[in-house]
């Protein structure tokens, strides 16, 4: 009888060993899958989510001459024709440059570039404002062609996004 114990404490040992080995792959396996959960999500967060919301913007940048000479002030609109479903932008023009940062850029597709802004120069009219204050009204910079008639369509992407313009008074 010794001996069948000794046999069935032998064979009880064997089987708490293989079962204590079987947890102990079991927990191997639930922390592999955590790690490799983690490292899935820290990728995807790295990859997938850069900060921003939405399409893609583009920082846009340029010159605007009129006549051949630089545009010391005014303003500039890229309107999304048709076909594009991005926002209208903006930005000023100094001293015949502009640019419109990526944070608030246009998303690609095609724009129609409007111009607008007034000269230092009296037109000649004079406006009455409110409370009767008389305002001399300045010329307009551009002709009304590169305004809300403007023709001036370009493709904005990720290799268009400089665009000079030299346009014509006219």
């Amino acid at each position: 009888m010794p001996r069948e114990l000794a046999s069935s404490a032998r064979v009880a040992s064997q089987a708490l060993d293989a079962a204590s080995l079987a947890r102990e792959a079991r927990h191997k396996r639930r922390i592999s899958a955590v790690l490799l959960g983690g490292i899935a999500i820290v990728a995807l967060t790295a990859v997938g989510c850069s900060g921003s919301k939405g399409p893609q913007r583009f920082e846009v940048s340029g010159t605007v001459k009129l006549d051949g000479q630089p545009v010391p002030k005014g303003l500039l609109a890229l309107v999304p024709d048709s076909n594009t479903q991005g926002p209208t932008v903006g930005g000023e023009i100094i001293d015949g440059k502009y640019l419109i940062p990526k944070a608030k850029g246009p998303i690609a597709g095609d724009y129609i570039f409007q111009f607008t802004g007034m000269s230092d120069k009296p037109s000649g009219e004079i406006m009455e404002i409110k409370g009767g204050v008389k305002q001399a009204l300045m010329l307009p910079v551009f002709p009304h062609k590169y305004g809300d008639a403007s023709k001036e369509v370009r493709k904005i992407g990720p290799d268009a996004t400089k665009f000079d313009f030299d346009l014509s008074s006219k």
